[in-house]
């Protein structure tokens, strides 16, 4: 790794992930820009070195997330070349972590949450609710939840009722 500088290395991490570059079109550029042959697996050894050089930081948000006082957690559908999985994001207003996991299940909450005691603000996934910590639910989940059964139900008054008496409840806020 120290046959390359700080600087290549990230300029290639940023071509291939920022800017979705494959990594033989950046091995073609670097090739013209520096009149030199490198190799195709050279942008997977940067990303691995990458990975490992910033381990202890990703470790220490991790640690500080932990320690604070609230969390912030949610989780998003992904595809990855076609392969399904999940990215949970983690913060604490501060720091923020993002995990990726080939399914949904919650075993990564128990490993994120680990000694974990502050209020942990989530959206309706029952997950969230198998941990020990107080917990408060996301309001943008909730009424995104509710914008979304108003749709699928026009003609329920009840719930145009419980709708408008929550934003009357919210706006002044």
């Amino acid at each position: 790794a120290t046959t390359y500088g700080h600087t290549l290395r990230s300029w290639v991490i940023y071509q291939n992930i920022a800017l979705l570059r494959s990594q033989h079109n950046i091995v073609e550029e670097m090739r013209e820009l520096f009149s030199y042959e490198y190799s195709l697996s050279i942008v997977s050894f940067f990303k691995s070195h990458a990975a490992a050089f910033y381990e202890p930081t990703y470790n220490q948000l991790f640690a500080k997330i932990r320690t604070g006082h609230l969390l912030h957690a949610d989780e998003t559908k992904v595809s990855i070349k076609g392969i399904k999985g999940y990215v949970w994001a983690f913060t604490n207003l501060e720091e923020v972590v993002y995990v990726y996991t080939g399914t949904r299940e919650g075993t990564i909450l128990d490993q994120v949450l680990d000694g974990f005691e502050g209020v942990l603000i989530s959206d309706f996934y029952a997950a969230y609710d198998s941990q020990s910590c107080p917990q408060q639910k996301c309001l943008i989940h909730l009424i995104r939840d509710i914008n979304d059964d108003l749709f699928k139900n026009p003609f329920d008054e009840d719930l145009k009722k419980l709708s408008s008496e929550f934003t009357e409840m919210l706006v002044p806020m």
